[in-house]
């Protein structure tokens, strides 16, 4: 691999070298022209050319770009003659895009129609496009404006075979994650401005070692980020990358959602949506700033949600501010923006239930400063420096309150291993023939351990301070060799990760709820900001040429990605291809890519917390005849990392062939991939984590005098296990399937165009190692604290499949701006179910007498010693297995969209949905449910007005 990623970089110098000197003969030309637009001057269909400042030119294949000046004139100097595709883009106006042929008799001038619902072929639906010959979807700004998304996770739901938004999605009362392909969320990217937004330093939760994935279920700790604090009001485009993306992007395994915020001028713009249970309101405008002084973009937006219209206290507010800054300085393109939002998910106690106590709230403060552009050179093959800078600073605060009942455990206020401490601060006991039983450590001289109340109000807060930065800056080299166009970038980024909060804060009087499932378990508070930041360097190289070969185009993007986290063993290499060729030009295409990528952990399972255990020892506070100043407990704290120094870059392998095609007006693609990833992030015990300590019970006899300290004596001394957690790489999965989108154009006599797309998805996901098992119960201390049963890898696999598609229907009257969507969502098939192995008989035990590893001869089974291991018993009530295919799902969309004279936008959507839900029996009757049916009926309308 090394000689692979050498060979690479000695080839791009040699390509550099002998083209450089090629192109000295070449001829040059200038590519100039002017963009405008035809703007209504009386209001009553008369319309004239006005040219359009600060709109994009580009020449992708060639990485070159500028900006029209206030006059709507460009130039590109020193361009190769040959032909090449343009694309011009400008805020608030269709895209453009072009064959051209250079040089050219007369200057270049091109139109832009404004995005509006009077074009005769608005598109309201997710686009399938090739990035680089990557497999895209592509949603514009007007497709979100149709459905009236409130959030970038509503854009989702537009890509093909995707589910139909829900109720409570729409209504923005959970978080929300997105994921390509079934794959996981958290190895989505998500791309705004040029700059990734991340959760890797999200550190919102309670403990890794003892499984809990978050503090609160409102909260994201590694997953991906909650797509309901990304406002589309700011947002001009999004792209999805479902294939193989591109090698500049890391820190990626399923998928990448790229988000182009706002820039260049446009009208004053306040919009608001309403339904029942969201209200929001928004405002932008672009303002230019002279000839010469660019473009100055700012919006606010304000977001409310409640879960019930008639219920007040489970509600979401989102608050987000934007403002931004773009000019073309010479042959320097900036874009400079500053966004800030404000979110606060709060969730509290019914009125009318008493005995409903939990209070749950996340607050989310935030600010990001972005900054990129490029500087043009156009030097010979050396085209363009880009560049990508971003800060992101987001202060959480996560707030839990509960009654607990039940809840009479021991706790310390030792962080110290093997500190024994007694509820007597300070004071050494002893045993009645002087042997100390205490050990209090330095740290520990005023610290306790104490027995919980049976029931207590329980408090916690997360403050976490997340500071997230990164910056990229490419090369851009490109031009012609012989008869192949090729385009090469070279560059680095560099992000780094940390949290500066306060971290877990709670009353060590009334801490945490105990982990019900782990032996003597407990929590500790701990302060984020000691924890190291996480450092991330990626390299990349990528070639894009197109040559024709028989006469029909073939296009190649190829390109490799080096990956290293500081403070991890290993990096990443990462080799990604993507190539098309025509078979029949502008009809039918075919397409493949395969390509590895690489995503760090979380900054919470890089450094994992301390898993900590209160071993009780002695306990006489139930106990008669003592008073209460003779009442007093002891108990040991033995305290394990639970990091994991062998922890490596989750790995995913990544296909796909397609086909495009295009016959008449009727154009369409199919999509077959697979992914696969055997070392995914997952909290598991392993070997290591189970430790066999001393288990040392005391007595004490009744003092004669009330005044007199009791006396103890060893009760019993035995060996138990305890068990705790690690981040590893043990979750594996394989996700195949075939994506269908065709678009069947419009049937002008009835103004209605169709389009359908859909999906068939195989999924499976396993774990990668043994999986542990046993069955405590009893009154002895090996029945309490038996051996670990080890159960053989791969005992278990669940397994998943889906089938659903979207039929789209769009009617539109341009000459009055109406449109109309009707999109029908069917899930024909769905079917989950989980296939075991041998989880019944243990292959190894983990002793906890000496917590070795020990083979297992199963003729002992019955064996009394071994009891406890075997789990046969409990089989029944533990698997719930989901088996049989679930009943369609029907779900009808109805989006309306009515402009006024350009100036004002009027929509509506409803949402139907109709399902039966398989309640499931037990494994005695694999695919036996009972349905129970649901009709769900949801609705909702935005006003959009602008002010030129």
């Amino acid at each position: 691999m090394k000689d692979f990623f050498r060979l690479r970089v000695v080839s791009f110098l040699l390509l550099c070298w002998a083209v450089s000197a090629s192109a000295q003969n070449r001829t040059k030309t200038t590519f100039r022209g002017t963009i405008y637009s035809m703007e209504s001057v009386d209001g009553r269909g008369k319309s004239e050319k006005v040219p359009l400042a600060y709109a994009v030119v580009s020449l992708p294949e060639v990485g070159l770009a500028t900006a029209t000046d206030v006059n709507g004139q460009f130039e590109i100097k020193s361009i190769d003659a040959g032909n090449y595709r343009v694309e011009i883009s400008s805020l608030g106006y269709e895209t453009l895009s072009q064959e051209i042929t250079l040089p050219a008799e007369e200057e270049f001038e091109f139109q832009l129609e404004a995005t509006s619902f009077y074009l005769k072929n608005v598109v309201v639906s997710a686009e399938s496009t090739k990035t680089g010959a990557s497999t895209a979807s592509k949603i514009s700004k007007s497709a979100m404006d149709h459905i009236q998304a409130t959030s970038l996770a509503d854009v989702m739901s537009l890509l093909p075979g995707a589910e139909t938004r829900t109720s409570s999605e729409i209504t923005l009362q959970n978080a929300s994650t997105f994921a390509v392909r079934n794959g996981s969320s958290f190895g989505t990217a998500v791309i705004m401005d040029g700059a990734p937004v991340s959760n890797n330093a999200n550190m919102q939760t309670m403990s890794t070692a003892l499984g809990s994935a978050a503090a609160t279920s409102i909260a994201t700790p590694n997953s991906g980020i909650d797509m309901r604090t990304i406002t589309t009001s700011n947002i001009e485009s999004v792209e999805v990358i479902r294939g193989i993306a591109s090698a500049r992007y890391g820190d990626i395994s399923s998928g990448a959602v790229i988000v182009n915020s706002t820039a260049g001028h446009a009208p004053l713009s306040v919009q608001m949506d309403l339904n029942p249970n969201v209200y929001m309101a928004s405002v932008s405008h672009g303002v230019k700033l002279g000839s010469r002084g660019g473009v100055l973009n700012y919006g606010v937006d304000y977001t409310f949600s409640q879960k019930d219209m008639t219920e007040g206290y489970d509600t979401y507010n989102r608050v987000t501010g934007r403002l931004a800054y773009s000019n073309l300085i010479g042959k320097w393109s900036t874009n400079t923006s500053l966004n800030f939002f404000y979110t606060k998910d709060k969730g509290e106690p019914n009125p009318d239930d008493e005995n409903d106590l939990r209070t749950t709230n996340q607050r989310d403060l935030g600010l990001r400063f972005n900054t990129n552009g490029s500087f043009n050179a156009n030097n010979g093959w050396f085209k363009a420096l880009r560049y990508a800078v971003s800060v992101d600073y987001t202060n959480k605060k996560t707030y839990f309150e509960d009654m607990r009942s039940n809840a009479d455990w021991t706790y310390s206020s030792s962080k110290t291993d093997g500190a024994v401490l007694s509820s007597f601060p300070g004071r050494d006991i002893y045993l009645a023939d002087g042997t100390k039983i205490t050990h209090i450590p330095e740290a520990d001289a005023g610290g306790k351990a104490w027995r919980l109340p049976s029931s207590y109000t329980e408090v916690y807060n997360l403050y976490g301070k997340e500071l997230t930065t990164y910056a990229q800056v490419s090369a851009l080299f490109s031009g012609d060799l012989g008869p192949t166009r090729h385009s090469l970038s070279v560059g680095a980024d560099f992000r780094s990760s940390g949290n500066l909060g306060r971290g877990k804060v709670f009353d060590p009087e009334y801490p945490p709820y105990r982990a019900l499932g782990e032996n003597f378990a407990t929590q500790r508070e701990r302060a984020f900001r000691d924890v190291p930041f996480m450092n991330h360097l990626g390299l990349f190289l990528e070639e894009n040429f197109a040559m024709e070969i028989l006469a029909r185009r073939f296009d190649v993007s190829a390109g490799v990605r080096y990956d290293k986290v500081f403070g991890m063993k290993k990096g990443g290499l990462a080799p990604r291809l993507n190539a098309s060729y025509e078979l029949i030009p502008d009809h039918w295409s075919i397409r493949g890519g395969y390509g590895i990528t690489f995503k760090t952990p979380s900054l919470a399972y890089l450094h994992s917390d301390n898993a900590y255990f209160d071993i009780l020892n002695f306990d006489n506070s139930a106990q008669s005849g003592f008073s209460d100043a003779q009442k007093f407990q002891i108990a040991t704290t033995r305290v394990y990392s639970a990091e994991n120094p062998d922890l490596e870059l989750s790995k995913t392998r990544k296909w796909e062939v397609g086909t495009d095609f295009r016959i008449g007006q009727v154009r369409g693609s199919v999509t077959y991939f697979r992914d696969r990833c055997e070392n995914g992030y997952m909290l598991s015990q392993t070997f290591d984590t189970f430790k066999s300590v001393d288990y040392i019970q005391y007595e004490a006899a009744k003092p004669e005098n009330a005044t007199d300290m009791p006396v103890l004596s060893v009760k019993s001394s035995d060996k138990i296990l305890l068990n705790y957690r690690i981040p590893t790489n043990f979750s594996a999965y394989a996700s195949e399937g075939v994506e269908l989108d065709i678009d069947f154009g419009r049937i002008d006599a009835i103004r209605t165009s169709f389009g359908l797309n859909g999906s068939w998805t195989k999924y499976k996901s396993w774990k990668n190692y043994y999986t542990f098992d046993n069955r405590p119960g009893g009154s002895t201390v090996e029945e309490r604290y038996p051996h670990m049963g080890v159960f053989e890898p791969g005992s278990r696999v669940d397994h998943a499949t889906r089938t659903a598609t979207n039929l789209r229907a769009t009617h539109n009257i341009p000459r009055i701006g109406f449109v109309v969507t009707l999109t029908a969502s069917i899930t024909w098939h769905e079917r989950s179910y989980t296939a075991y192995g041998n989880d019944s008989i243990p292959v190894k035990y983990i002793s906890r007498l000496d917590g070795r590893v020990h083979d297992f001869d199963p003729a002992r089974i019955d064996e009394p010693e071994f009891q406890r291991i075997d789990i046969r018993p409990s089989l029944d009530s533990r698997r719930l297995v989901r088996e049989g295919a679930m009943p369609p799902i029907l779900c009808m969309n109805v989006n309306v969209t009515k402009e006024i004279r350009d100036f004002m936008r009027i929509s509506f959507f409803a949402n139907n949905m109709f399902r039966s839900t398989p309640i499931w029996e037990s494994r005695k009757n694999p695919g036996r449910y009972i349905r129970r049916n649901s009709n769900t009926f949801f609705f909702g309308a935005a006003l959009s007005i602008k002010i030129k």
